[in-house]
């Protein structure tokens, strides 16, 4: 198997591929033209429902950006559609059940076969301009610091 390396600012992020709630392949990656944020969370983790509805909650804050927020998890789909209706999700949310997308993008939580709360900004073309990858749980950037590392990575006009 290959070592991930560890994605960075200024780093182009990997092309992967997850499942969504069908059990649809899709891919991951920066070339769709828009810019996104990218979490890792679990429906079981209070943290991550926490910041998942937060991030629901200022959605149209995002929109208003030009930037798509995406959840991807080591649960299974149904796992994630619980944590969808619990939490009322709007957004995309993927399956990483193999972790092969968490593995390829360097945040595995090695031996809890889950991802450690990780926050990415990628913009369009995939650079990642924010990253932000916690050690416990409750280490997740707020809303605020998010739009703020996604005005401040905007491009001057």
């Amino acid at each position: 198997s290959t070592v991930a390396e560890d994605p960075a600012v200024g780093m182009t992020i990997p092309t992967v591929t997850g499942k969504d709630f069908d059990g649809n392949d899709i891919t991951i990656s920066g070339d769709d033209g828009k810019a996104q944020i990218i979490l890792f969370g679990a429906h079981w983790c209070p943290h991550c429902q926490y910041q998942f509805g937060e991030l629901q909650k200022h959605k149209q804050e995002f929109v208003d950006r030009g930037v798509n927020v995406v959840g991807i998890s080591s649960d299974d789909p149904t796992d994630l559609d619980t944590l969808r209706n619990k939490v009322g999700l709007t957004f995309e949310l993927y399956s990483d059940a193999g972790l092969v997308v968490i593995q390829k993008w360097g945040v595995e939580d090695f031996g809890n076969s889950i991802a450690k709360p990780a926050t990415f900004l990628v913009r369009p073309g995939g650079e990642i301009t924010f990253q932000r990858i916690g050690e416990k749980p409750e280490d997740r950037p707020s809303v605020e610091q998010i739009l703020e590392a996604i005005d401040a990575s905007k491009p001057a006009t």
